[in-house]
């Protein structure tokens, strides 16, 4: 009998597996609107990606050791509405890059000082992803 017990516990487990999985593939709800941050900080690479943005607003900063004097600026947006701000400061402060990046971006930022630099990322009413890497360059 035992081996019967076990085997209509294993049924009834496959049944309401099988259910809940069910109304989880037949669901016609949306999707999470829940935003996904991905952040790689280490010295001379930097690289931020969010997925799922959904009327977003939000602002983030980030330290960054930058040991060369410019940084190589890769965006890549898909964006459909919104605004998203990226500034980048170097170790003084000074202001080397500030753009809107609603479109892919692909350049060499100001000459500025090395050390510790400054991401700071802004996005206003974003909906898309977007995502961008910051490298060393001297």
């Amino acid at each position: 009998m035992v081996d019967g017990t076990v085997m209509t516990r294993a049924r009834t487990v496959a049944v309401v597996l099988a259910l809940a999985l069910g109304t989880v593939a037949c669901s016609s709800g949306p999707a999470a609107t829940a935003s996904e941050t991905r952040v790689t900080n280490t010295t001379d690479l930097f690289q931020f990606s969010v997925l799922s943005l959904a009327g977003d607003d939000d602002g983030r900063s980030y330290e960054w050791r930058n040991n060369g004097t410019r940084a190589q600026v890769d965006v890549a947006s898909a964006i459909t509405s919104g605004d998203a701000l990226l500034t980048i400061r170097d170790a003084d402060g000074t202001v080397l890059y500030q753009e809107d990046i609603l479109d892919d971006v692909d350049l060499l930022t100001e000459a500025g000082t090395p050390g510790l630099w400054s991401v700071e990322v802004d996005f206003a009413q974003t909906y898309g992803s977007f995502s961008f890497t910051l490298t060393r360059q001297d």
